[in-house]
Formats: C-alpha cells, sequence, structure tokens
C-alpha cells in the first residue's frame, strides 16, 4: 500500500495503489479527498479499503496509523 501527497499548481492532490507481487498487478486508487480530508492518511486507507475489498488478506503499509 502507498498514499501520496504533493502540491500542483498551487492545488494539494492525493494519490494511492497497492501492489500484488504475484500477479505483478499495480492498482491505482483515487481517495477522494477534498478540503480538510485531501490528506495521506486517507490516501494510506484508501489504498488499505481497496486491498481488501480485492480479497487480499497480507498487507504491508509504511503507515502505523492506518493499521490502528
Amino acid at each position: 500500500m502507498h498514499g501520496s501527497c504533493h502540491i500542483q499548481g498551487g492545488v494539494t492532490l492525493i494519490g494511492a495503489g497497492f501492489y500484488r507481487p504475484s500477479s505483478g498487478n499495480l492498482n491505482l486508487v483515487e481517495p477522494n479527498g477534498a478540503g480538510v480530508t485531501n490528506t495521506i492518511g486517507r490516501a494510506e486507507l484508501a489504498a488499505i479499503a481497496a486491498a481488501i475489498s480485492h480479497d487480499h488478506i497480507h498487507i504491508a503499509t509504511d503507515s502505523l496509523s492506518s493499521l490502528l
């Protein structure tokens, strides 16, 4: 899992994705944040939720707060 946040043209953009090593598939996720909900934490959680909804049960993330 990974979420990212960057500023482009003065606008904060977030995105996320998850990778399945066994198939080599990379799935991109649109976290749909706006205003105060446009955060990297939201992006991380969106990637985890998407992975779970695709029946992935082994999840690795660099976001400890998303696992608590």
